[in-house]
C-alpha cells in the first residue's frame, strides 16, 4: 500500500539515508507466511545555537517578541534582578532526543486475500521529568503504531496512528526531524490516531491516481489538566464534540528520474465544543512534489483554513475567547523548498514558508499576528549510514505590539540503519 503521508514526506531524506539493510530482516523460520521483521533507525545528534531567544530553543517554532523580559531559573536561590531582554538571550544546545527508532512487522498473504503488516515507531521527544538536569533526561514518546491491511482488490486499510491525511508533505531537515520544519510557520502537521481507507490505481502508463478518506481522531482545544496522568480529564474540546474528525486526500502519484512526484488535495473537516458553543475546525490544502530535473526537486504545500491549531497552524493559536464573545481563527499559509543534488554525496534545501492568522479574530491573549521563517541546509553523506548536515533558519515574528526575530544555526550527525 502506499503510504504517502511518510514516503512522500520523506522522499528527498530517502535518497540520503540508507533503507534498513537485509540484516535488520528477520524472516521467522522458512514460513512464506510467517512473519518478517525490520528494526530500523536513525540516531540524531545535534548540536545548535541562536542569537535571540527562540521558543523552543532546540528545535523553535518561532522568534520571542524583543523587549519580552525573562526570568531564567534560580542557581543557588538566586535570580536575575529585573529578568533578560529576549533580544539579548543568545544560546547554545547539545542534544540527542531527535533519535527515532522503529519496528515493522511483514506477514504474507497465505490463503487470505488480506496481507497485514504493522509499524511501531518512537523518538525521544517526550516530556522531560522535573528534576534536576531534566533536559538529558529525554523520555520516549510514540509516533506511529499502526495496522494495515491490503486486500487484493487493491485497497487498504489502515487503523492506529499514523500522520494526518490533511497536508501531509514536510520539508527535508535534521533540525527539525522531531517536529516537522515549518511547523508554525506555514507547514501543518499532526500524528493522529485514525481509521483510513485507500486505493491506489493505475492512470496511463507511469501515474497512479491515490484516493484516502478516514475518520481521526478530535484532538483539539487546549490541554488535559493533569498532564503526565493515566488519564486524560476532562475530555477536550475535540473530544466532547462527540465526533471524530474527517479527512480525505486525492493526489497524482509517479515517479521521474527515479523519485517520487506527486500533485495532492486534501480537506478537513471536525466539530470542537468550546462551551456554550460549537465551533468548526477545518482546512482546505494543495501539495506538490515535482521532480525539475534528475538533479533538482521543488516541493510545497499551499492552505487555508479555520481553527487549525491542532495542526500548530495560525501559529498554533484555534480559537479566540474575550468575554462572552468565542471566535474560530481563520489563517492561510504555506511553504516551498527547492532540493539540490550537485554532486553524488550532497544534496542542498532551500525553502521558506509562512503562517497568517486573521488579526481581527485575535483576543489579547492570542497575539502572534503572521510567523515567518526561511532556510537552507547542506547535507553530506560521510559514509552510506552515516550524513552530516548544516542548516541556517531565520525566524520573523510578529505580534499585536511588537515583533521578534533571529537566527538559528543547527549541525546534526545522523546515523541511519
Amino acid at each position: 500500500m502506499p503510504r504517502p503521508a511518510l514516503a512522500i514526506a520523506g522522499a528527498l531524506l530517502a535518497s540520503w539515508i540508507a533503507a534498513p539493510s537485509a540484516a535488520a530482516q528477520t524472516p521467522a523460520g522458512d514460513d512464506p507466511t510467517g512473519p518478517v521483521f525490520t528494526f530500523y533507525g536513525t540516531v540524531v545528534a545535534n548540536t545548535s545555537a541562536a542569537t535571540t531567544q527562540l521558543f523552543i530553543p532546540d528545535i523553535p517554532l518561532w522568534a520571542v517578541a524583543d523587549g519580552t523580559r525573562l526570568q531564567p531559573p534560580p542557581i543557588g536561590g538566586q535570580t536575575v534582578p529585573g529578568g533578560l531582554d529576549a533580544s539579548e538571550v543568545g544560546d547554545v544546545h547539545m542534544t540527542a532526543r531527535q533519535t527515532r527508532l522503529g519496528l515493522r512487522v511483514q506477514f504474507g498473504a497465505g490463503s487470505s486475500s488480506w496481507t497485514p503488516s504493522a509499524q511501531v515507531e518512537m523518538d525521544f521527544f517526550g516530556a522531560r521529568p522535573n528534576a534536576g538536569h531534566g533536559a538529558v533526561f529525554n523520555q520516549p514518546r510514540m509516533r506511529l503504531a499502526l495496522i494495515t491491511l491490503r486486500h487484493t482488490s487493491g485497497w487498504s486499510i489502515v487503523a492506529g496512528q499514523d500522520w494526518a491525511i490533511f497536508a501531509p508533505l514536510n520539508p527535508a531537515s535534521f533540525s527539525h526531524f522531531a517536529v516537522p520544519l515549518g511547523a508554525a510557520s506555514g507547514n501543518p502537521w499532526m500524528r493522529l490516531p485514525q481509521l483510513r481507507a485507500e486505493r491506489s490505481v493505475a492512470v496511463g502508463d507511469s501515474a497512479r491516481l491515490l484516493v484516502q478518506a478516514g475518520i481521526l481522531r478530535p484532538l483539539g482545544g487546549g490541554d488535559a489538566t493533569a498532564a503526565g496522568s493515566l488519564a486524560d480529564l476532562p475530555s477536550l474540546s475535540g473530544e466532547r464534540s462527540g465526533q471524530p474528525f474527517y479527512e480525505g486526500r486525492v493526489a497524482l502519484t509517479g515517479t521521474r528520474h527515479g523519485r517520487a512526484q506527486a500533485l495532492g488535495a486534501s480537506v478537513h473537516y471536525g466539530r470542537e465544543a468550546v462551551e456554550p458553543e460549537t465551533l468548526s475546525t477545518w482546512g482546505a490544502a494543495v501539495d506538490l512534489q515535482l521532480v525539475l530535473h534528475s538533479k533538482a526537486t521543488l516541493s510545497g504545500e499551499a492552505w487555508t483554513g479555520s481553527n487549525l491549531d491542532t495542526f500548530q497552524a495560525g501559529v498554533i493559536q484555534g480559537v479566540s475567547i474575550a468575554g462572552s464573545r468565542i471566535e474560530a481563527i481563520d489563517a492561510r499559509g504555506g511553504w516551498v523548498q527547492l532540493a539540490l543534488l550537485p554532486a553524488p554525496l550532497w544534496t542542498l534545501h532551500a525553502g521558506a514558508g509562512i503562517d497568517d492568522p486573521e488579526t481581527d479574530g485575535l483576543s489579547a491573549a492570542i497575539a502572534r499576528t503572521r510567523n515567518r521563517i526561511v532556510w537552507g541546509n547542506a547535507m553530506y553523506r560521510l559514509h552510506p549510514q552515516v550524513t552530516a548536515a548544516l542548516q541556517y533558519t531565520h525566524f520573523d515574528t510578529e505580534y499585536r505590539t511588537g515583533a521578534g526575530s533571529g537566527h538559528f544555526g543547527s549541525l546534526a550527525i545522523v546515523f541511519a540503519f
